[in-house]
């Protein structure tokens, strides 16, 4: 898995290690500055991913904007905001 996040890189590696501290579940780690910047914020490119095909990705985010550049790829799901009881990666 690739994780692609539109958050700055020192904000998501504290909760990517903690997730995955022997980088062995994300062979990837992409930040904000892998997006495309616009006047109305970040987009991922999930086309700069060059070691797999787009039919075989999916972008999982809670904002559909950053997926502009693949809908087709996109699986829209609730934000997280300190809600322990959160289980939207689990119905996923």
């Amino acid at each position: 898995m690739v994780i692609f996040t539109a958050s700055d890189r020192c904000y998501a590696d504290v909760i990517l290690d903690i997730i995955d501290p022997k980088h062995d579940i994300f062979s990837l780690r992409m930040y904000r500055t892998h997006c495309i910047l616009t006047e109305h914020g970040y987009i991922k490119d999930i086309s700069i991913i060059k070691n797999r095909s787009l039919d075989e990705m999916v972008i999982v985010d809670n904002n559909i904007f950053n997926c502009a550049l693949q809908l087709d790829n996109a699986i829209p799901i609730n934000p997280f905001y300190c809600n322990y009881e959160d289980k939207e990666l689990l119905y996923l």
